[in-house]
């Protein structure tokens, strides 16, 4: 889940098997359809630093994310949609 707030900063929240728990903060801005994220620390590997909305979902566009993420509709926009 990735929560984006008005005073342009961002939370994302992963979990996984054996109680995996991980947040990952920064700040982000918006330019047209394409979103720009400032990590703290590490970004995610599987998004990058830029995104592309796209037919309400989260696009990832930065040429380090593997191949296989640029094609997964990973985030939707709004509530979940139970896609996944």
């Amino acid at each position: 889940m990735i929560s984006f707030r008005n005073d342009h900063t961002f939370e994302m929240h992963s979990t996984g098997v054996f109680f995996y728990s991980n947040w990952k903060l920064g700040a982000w801005d918006k330019n047209g359809d394409t979103l720009k994220l400032k990590w703290h620390g590490q970004p995610a590997p599987a998004l990058g630093s830029t995104l592309l909305i796209d037919s309400g979902y989260l696009k990832p566009l930065d040429k380090t994310v593997n191949e296989r993420f640029r094609h997964i509709r990973m985030f939707c926009l709004g509530y979940c949609k139970g896609d996944n």
